[in-house]
């Protein structure tokens, strides 16, 4: 009889258990906003490189890293590029950054831009919890100081992935 009570136990214990749950790392997440640059005046879309951007949100007490390897001040850079990734806030309507080009030289030049959107959070998994998505405004999208970027334009409004670009930035 104890053995029977023991396997009945055991049993019991084993069906009651439930399987992992893991948020698998292909999963997607709340995606970060693809921003490309291109030359302006330039009849076709041709990429340029930035040189020496530094990137701040008005809200962050640092600069947005680009190179988490680097020690030192160059991790804030994004250098020889056309194309970044940065972040958007998930509990506002808006983002504002500022852009500084040559932010290594005496020459630096810096421009605000804000980002204007409506989020939207999506259940993934009891694992993945939500993530955000967002649209950009259709009507004031992006707003610049129009120092050194001629011209902010919106690829795509819906920010659901980092697979595409969402704002081209002449300059």
């Amino acid at each position: 009889m104890n053995k029977i009570t023991l396997i009945l136990g055991l049993f019991l214990v084993f069906i009651s258990c439930e399987k992992d749950d893991i948020c698998d790392e292909s999963t997607t997440k709340t995606p970060l906003l693809v921003v490309e640059f291109f030359q302006y005046g330039v009849p076709l879309d041709q990429a340029k490189n930035v040189t020496n951007l530094k990137i701040k949100a008005s809200t962050a007490t640092d600069f947005y890293v680009f190179n988490s390897t680097a020690t030192d001040n160059t991790k804030y850079l994004a250098n020889n590029t056309n194309k970044i990734q940065i972040p958007l806030q998930v509990d506002a309507n808006f983002t504002h950054y500022t852009f500084t080009l040559n932010s290594t030289d005496t020459t630096s030049i810096t421009d605000d831009i804000q980002f204007n959107y409506i989020t939207q959070d999506l259940f993934v998994s009891r694992a993945c919890g939500y993530k955000s998505v967002f649209n950009l405004n259709t009507t004031n999208p992006i707003t610049t100081s129009n120092n050194w970027i001629e011209s902010a334009v919106v690829n795509q409004y819906f920010i659901e992935n980092q697979k595409v670009t969402h704002v081209k930035i002449y300059f």
